[in-house]
């Protein structure tokens, strides 16, 4: 799967299903996500989508601590949960990973500065209601 198939059949399906309109995406700097615009897959379809791609600056802790922190929960908690000599191909990992992106995103409360111990799908749902508030004034 690359980060176009992902982008196209999870991310953009969410956001349509919240009638919320991508403008701008974040990534870090990995291969996956950079390249020439008319010759990288993912730049391509970016620019088709009229979305503006911003990357993570190198050392930033605003934008990569978050990150960063995010992907060490995740490489630590499923991996705990699921030894790796476990798995016989990618999938079943990827299903696993799934389910627990969902309780991570859902379930699990968060308690930085942002979250303030709800889930990031609560913090998400709020702010949508609090643009279409101020949106509507």
């Amino acid at each position: 799967m690359t980060a176009v198939d992902i982008f196209n059949d999870r991310l953009l399906p969410f956001y349509e299903e919240h009638e919320v309109e991508v403008e701008h995406l974040l990534t870090d700097n990995v291969r996956g996500f950079r390249g020439r615009e008319l010759h990288h897959r993912f730049e391509r379809y970016l620019a088709i989508n009229k979305i503006k791609h911003r990357r993570t600056e190198v050392r930033s802790r605003e934008t990569n601590g978050l990150c960063e922190r995010f992907h060490r929960t995740v490489k630590e908690r499923p991996y705990r949960c699921f030894p790796q000599d476990a798995y016989e191909s990618v999938d079943p990992l990827q299903r696993d990973l799934d389910v627990y992106l969902e309780f991570y995103n859902r379930e699990r409360c968060h308690h930085g500065y942002r979250t303030k111990g709800r889930t990031p799908y609560q913090v998400f749902l709020e702010g949508r209601k609090q643009l279409t508030q101020q949106l509507a004034v």
